[in-house]
């Protein structure tokens, strides 16, 4: 007997334990939704803008505060990270962060009179969660982005941008590893360095 209610009360503990992970999962997907979903319109709106200096300056504003610049950094140097000096690191990341705005400016640049409209989100590995959003220009052609957010705090940052089933996470790494193999790590930095110019 006492057997038999041990193992209903671990069942029933397990059952809520299981329960309450699910929820915690949901509530994380939905806050994710949320994040993604406010960022995403202020993109939109700072794309909006006329084309400029100042839309570039805010455009570098909202990349700071909704990416995960440190996190996107590491990731796409890879396996080249533990073999870096400090004083590269340092130069690498000013470089990094400074690229990652021209170049995203530049790919999200087009994007002037589009919608911006979030949809299913599904959790990851590590925590993270994948938003999908849909972007649609003014004759109504949709884009598929998905935004890798990761938990930060109370809220997210994004650790990478799928376009059309395109890791732009991914293309970054293996531009870099390439650069790296031919030139070394300075090398790397003098070439962020000049793209951000």
């Amino acid at each position: 007997m006492i057997k038999r209610f041990s193992s209903l009360t671990g069942t029933l503990v397990l059952g809520i334990v299981l329960c309450l992970s699910s929820a915690a999962r949901a509530e994380r997907t939905e806050e994710a939704q949320t994040f993604v979903a406010g960022n995403g319109d202020r993109m939109i709106a700072i794309l909006d803008e006329p084309a400029g200096e100042e839309r570039k300056q805010n455009f570098y504003v909202w990349l700071r505060e909704v990416f995960d610049m440190d996190t996107l950094a590491g990731l796409a140097l890879g396996p080249y990270r533990s073999t870096a000096t400090p004083e590269q690191m340092a130069a690498y990341n000013d470089a990094f962060a400074n690229y990652i705005v021209t170049t995203y400016h530049a790919r999200f640049d087009a994007f002037t009179g589009y919608t911006f409209q979030v949809g299913q989100a599904k959790e990851l590995g590590n925590g993270d969660v994948a938003v999908r959003t849909t972007i649609s220009d003014p004759a109504g052609k949709p884009i598929v982005v998905d935004f890798r957010v990761r938990p930060d705090g109370d809220s997210f940052k994004v650790i990478d941008v799928v376009v059309e089933g395109l890791s732009m996470l991914k293309t970054q790494r293996d531009e870099f590893s390439s650069v790296i193999q031919r030139n070394g790590l300075d090398g790397l930095i003098n070439s962020l360095q000049q793209g951000s110019n």
